[in-house]
């Protein structure tokens, strides 16, 4: 039987195994970045809907000198019987009134439509260009469809025209 003489490899020199291991740990690397981009962990939620602090301060009198105020606050949140005709659709009424949402950042107009109890959102690039809305808080609103004021069914799709924040609309 004939022996083999191995030879080392050159210094500096990494073996197949190890150049493939390094790629994928970059590759990998650049996945999870891509998905932690993708998915803004870091943005905060907007409040769903405004919260009316009331405060009154009533004075006490005291046996040994001036009155001293005793403050009381309460917290309210907006009814959805108010009169406001955008607020959430109830189970019985599936529809809203459209917003007005042109001149407004991309990404608060959808935010508001889901508010509604809108989820069929589309989003298009106004310039005809189609490029992607990757970071919608980097567009800004131009044209929407269905008009602002009209009476909207939930389950009807809405589409969103939109620039870069840093170009005009067309």
């Amino acid at each position: 039987m004939r022996k083999y003489k191995t030879y080392p490899e050159p210094a500096g020199h990494q073996s197949w195994l190890h150049r493939t291991r390094n790629w994928l740990i970059v590759g990998a690397s650049i996945i999870i970045g891509c998905l932690l981009i993708a998915w803004q962990p870091w943005t905060t939620a907007q409040p769903s809907s405004p919260v009316t602090i009331e405060t009154t301060v009533t004075a006490t009198p005291t046996p040994n000198g001036p009155t001293s105020p005793a403050p009381e606050t309460t917290a309210t949140a907006p009814t959805p019987e108010a009169s406001d005709p955008t607020t959430a659709p109830t189970s019985e009424s599936a529809s809203f009134v459209m917003p007005d949402l042109v001149g407004q950042n991309l990404q608060d107009a959808q935010d508001t439509l889901q508010n509604l109890g809108s989820y069929l959102l589309d989003q298009e690039d106004a310039t005809g260009k189609g490029r992607p809305q990757i970071m919608d808080r980097n567009w800004q609103v131009c044209s929407q469809h269905p008009a602002a004021g009209t009476r909207v069914q939930v389950k009807d799709m809405v589409t969103l025209r939109a620039v870069k924040n840093s170009e005009t609309c067309p």
